[in-house]
C-alpha cells in the first residue's frame, strides 16, 4: 500500500469560495506504518495580494517568482492519488484544494479520502486538551518550529500521525482507510512541466542569500521590518532623483506599520492627494511590501509608476 498524503495549504486568507487563494502547498508521503518516504513544497502565485504576511511571512518578492497553482497543479495530484489525504484541519486544506482545481476548470466528483489529525487528537489526547498543531505536537515531544510555512506544518502532521499509529493497538480502521484511498485517484491533465519553487530559490535566483540568523527570523515575523531588509537590498526604493511636490497623487496598499488614516493625514499635511485607487495621475505608489502583487500595485507597474516601500515614501517626506 502506497500510504499517506500530508498536505497543508498556506493561503491569502479563510474563505477558498471568495477571493483567498493558495500560496504555498507542501505534501510529504508517509508509508503505511507512518515512516516519512518523501517532501516537496512550493510557493504558489495567487496573481493577487498575500493577505495576513505577517501570519505566513511570505514576501511578494518571493511569491511573483512563483509558479502558479495550475502549473503545478498536475504533479500535486500525481503525489497526491492513491493515498489518504491527511491534514491538521483537513476540511480547510481540502476545500483550498477542490477550489484552486474549480478555478482552472477541473472538477473533481469523487469524495476525498482523507483524515484529520485535528479531528483525531481527541481519541489520542488528554480530555481537555487543545487540539491546535502546537498543542498537539507538545503533547508528542514533536518540534514545531517556524509554524505556518507549508513544509514545516505538513511535516510536523506527518509526525503526528506517526505517533497516533503508534500509539494504536486496532490497525483496522486505519487499513480501511488505506485500501480506499489506494483505490482513489485523481484524474490526469497536462503538465506544463513547471517546476516547485521552495521558498529559498527566490533568494537564489537573484544572487542573494536567504536570510538567516535570530534577528532575520525575527523580521519575518513583521514582514514591515522584513521589507526595511529588502529595501536595504535596493527593492522598494525610487528612481535617482525622484521626488514629491506639492498635489502630486499617492496611493497606498498593504497594511503598514502606521494605521492608513494617519498616513492619509500625512499626506494632506504634506500637500498631497492621498487616492484609493491607481491611475495615470498617481505619481507614485507606496507598498507594505514593494514586490506586492495587489491590484494597485499591478497597475501601478503597468503605468510605469514607482511602486516604494513604506520607509522609502518616510524618507520622501523626510519623517
Amino acid at each position: 500500500m502506497p500510504g499517506f498524503a500530508t498536505i497543508d495549504f498556506e493561503t491569502t486568507g479563510l474563505f477558498p469560495g471568495g477571493s483567498d487563494r493558495a500560496i504555498e502547498v507542501a505534501v510529504v508521503h508517509s508509508d503505511p506504518d507512518g515512516t516519512i518516504t518523501g517532501r516537496w513544497d512550493t510557493l504558489i502565485n495567487p496573481g493577487r495580494d498575500l493577505g495576513r504576511q505577517d501570519i505566513h511571512r511570505i514576501t511578494a518578492f518571493e511569491a511573483r517568482q512563483a509558479p502558479s497553482f495550475g502549473q503545478i497543479a498536475a504533479e500535486l495530484l500525481e503525489l497526491l492519488s492513491g493515498r489518504v489525504i491527511v491534514a491538521h484541519n483537513a476540511s480547510f486544506d481540502t476545500r483550498f484544494l477542490l477550489a484552486e482545481l474549480e478555478r482552472m476548470g477541473y472538477s473533481h466528483r469523487d469524495d476525498l479520502v482523507s483524515l484529520c489529525t485535528m479531528r483525531l487528537a481527541k481519541e489520542y489526547l488528554p480530555a481537555g486538551a487543545r487540539r491546535s498543531l502546537a498543542e498537539c505536537c507538545a503533547t508528542f515531544g514533536i518540534e514545531l518550529d517556524g509554524a505556518h510555512r507549508a513544509s514545516v506544518d505538513a511535516e510536523a502532521t506527518a509526525l503526528l500521525l506517526a505517533a497516533y499509529l503508534d500509539h494504536t493497538e486496532d490497525r483496522s480502521g486505519w487499513d480501511e482507510y488505506l485500501a480506499r484511498g489506494l483505490e482513489h485517484a485523481f484524474a490526469r491533465i497536462p503538465s506544463p512541466g513547471a517546476e516547485w519553487f521552495p521558498r529559498e530559490r527566490a533568494w537564489e535566483s537573484e544572487g542573494y542569500a536567504q536570510p538567516s540568523g535570530r534577528r532575520a527570523d525575527a523580521a519575518r515575523r513583521r514582514v514591515p521590518a522584513f521589507v526595511d531588509h529588502l529595501a536595504a537590498l535596493d527593492r522598494g526604493r525610487p528612481p535617482r532623483g525622484f521626488a514629491l511636490g506639492a498635489g502630486d497623487h499617492i496611493a497606498l496598499t498593504g497594511s503598514m506599520s502606521r494605521p492608513r488614516e494617519e498616513w492619509n493625514a500625512i499626506l494632506s499635511g504634506s500637500r498631497l492627494v492621498p487616492r484609493s485607487y491607481v491611475t495615470k495621475q498617481v505619481k507614485v505608489v507606496a507598498a507594505a511590501d514593494p514586490d506586492s502583487l495587489s491590484t494597485k500595485a499591478r497597475r501601478a507597474r503597468a503605468y510605469g509608476i514607482p511602486v516604494v516601500s513604506e520607509s522609502a515614501l518616510s524618507s520622501l517626506l523626510g519623517l
